[in-house]
């Protein structure tokens, strides 16, 4: 269980990370 949540927040992570990855090269 503890494990697998570790896993759901390391994804969760790199979702956002990829994210602004994208804002940024919209902006610049």
């Amino acid at each position: 269980m503890l494990k697998t949540k570790h896993l759901l927040d390391l994804i969760d992570d790199i979702l956002v990370f990829q994210l602004i990855k994208d804002m940024f090269r919209f902006i610049y």
